[in-house]
């Protein structure tokens, strides 16, 4: 199983997320609360939300193709995912 956090909040959530968590921490956090949803505030206040989610077998291909040439690049410092290997 590959799990999924997907990262999402006001302007610049998911670069904030990136600069200010530990994303393999955040990770467990969530499995230690067996939680599929947490809420973190960052340094400035803003709400950031993290969800986790399942999936059978991502491709790291598949993944670059997303992020690269699907996703737009400024939408994704607001909005993004992370696998968890």
């Amino acid at each position: 199983m590959s799990k999924v956090l997907k990262v999402t909040g006001d302007d610049f959530a998911a670069l904030q997320f990136e600069q200010q968590f530990d994303i393999k921490k955040v990770y467990q956090d969530l499995i230690d609360n067996d939680s599929e949803f947490i809420e973190l505030e960052d340094k400035d206040g803003e709400i950031i939300e993290v969800s986790l989610y399942e999936f059978t077998n991502i491709d790291p291909k598949f993944v670059d193709f997303i992020k690269n040439d699907i996703l737009d690049h400024d939408e994704q410092k607001t909005t993004s995912f992370y696998v968890i290997d």
